[in-house]
């Protein structure tokens, strides 16, 4: 539910401002810049809660991102990914070396629910409390400009609950964006707070590559819609049929829950994320056998020519490997990883 990180009474404001151009992009030397359009004319029962989220909205960047996703998404019925724990490690080793051209994913904003047991690791590994719950991806087509960012519960209320990162096509691609603009705010004149902030930029990092990644998947493999998230279908149609209702208090109950009702979806095709690969043991100068430690290789896309003297060309996965699993004991993730861009 979207009520998760942001409460109920903001999402028919949120909505209505999701379809209507409250901000409008421009592209300039292919940095992409936006201004947020003050002439609107909102129904008066949300007016106030209207200017009142574009005032938040202008305080900052984040901020502005942070709204027009929402918005955004419960304008088009929000689309919720449930990976697992795996998953989620194969695409965190997966570069994302494709152009902003390139980029796609099935819906103006994806989100991905990030499992626990993946939030848990996130914790052990950068010793950092921040841990969200959720990451999202905006994509403006006419631009090509990306907004991905990783969402914690109450978002709204909570300072630094939200990392956002704007990503314009002035770059060769997402990867090198997501490189470039790694510690590129944090303040440099107090190392306790550079260290504790580097660290959470670090885990907003990996989860805005696994959003990302997803999202390419997604597109990949195409999508289906399962049902709502965190209730049955049959409890969904009930509060939809309440919109009618001649209770004003239920009707509006009724209309905060359906605006902010998460819908899953699946993979229409089922593939494994990660390949496993043995290597050979090599001999050493003095006899004996080294054999090579669990590490995972780690995996990227690739425009692939095909077609008609290999004019098109089309999108493609080259999967993870984790190389020797079968000697690894503990957590996949305790391994190190390499890049190969040849495979």
């Amino acid at each position: 539910m979207m009520s998760e990180f942001i409460p109920s009474q903001y999402h028919t404001a949120l909505k209505w401002l999701g379809q209507n151009n409250w901000i409008d992009f421009l592209t300039k030397n292919k940095q992409v810049y936006f201004n947020v359009n003050l002439r609107l004319s909102p129904p008066e029962n949300i007016s106030g809660m209207v200017f009142s989220l574009i005032d938040f909205a202008k305080n900052s960047t984040t901020n502005t991102m942070f709204v027009h996703i929402i918005s955004k998404a419960l304008s088009d019925g929000p689309k919720v990914f449930c990976p697992t724990f795996e998953q989620c490690l194969a695409l965190e080793n997966t570069e994302l070396n494709i152009s902003f051209e390139n980029y796609r994913q099935p819906y103006p904003v994806t989100f991905i629910k990030i499992p626990k047991e993946y939030k848990k690791l996130l914790v052990e590994k950068h010793n950092s409390n921040y841990r969200p719950s959720y990451v999202a991806n905006f994509l403006e087509e006419k631009t090509g400009f990306i907004a991905s960012g990783c969402f914690s519960e109450d978002t709204l209320l909570k300072e630094g609950s939200a990392i956002m990162n704007s990503l314009s096509p002035v770059y060769d691609t997402i990867e090198d964006g997501l490189m470039k603009n790694r510690y590129k705010n944090l303040p440099k004149d107090d190392e306790f707070k550079f260290e504790k902030l580097m660290q959470e930029d670090l885990v907003a990092e990996k989860v805005q590559r696994i959003g990302m990644n997803f999202s390419l998947m997604m597109t990949l493999l195409g999508t289906k819609i399962i049902g709502p998230l965190g209730m049955s279908q049959q409890k969904f149609d009930k509060f939809k049929g309440r919109l009618s209702s001649n209770n004003a208090v239920k009707r509006e109950q009724a209309k905060r829950l359906v605006d902010g009702t998460m819908f899953v979806v699946e993979f229409e095709q089922k593939i494994d994320f990660f390949e496993t690969r043995k290597e050979k043991t090599r001999s050493s100068a003095e006899g004996f056998h080294a054999s090579p430690k669990p590490h995972w290789r780690r995996g990227h896309f690739r425009m692939q020519p095909y077609g008609p003297k290999n004019t098109l060309k089309k999108l493609k996965f080259i999967k993870p490997i984790m190389v020797m699993k079968e000697l690894f004991v503990g957590d996949l993730s305790d391994t190190s990883a390499t890049y190969n861009p040849k495979d």
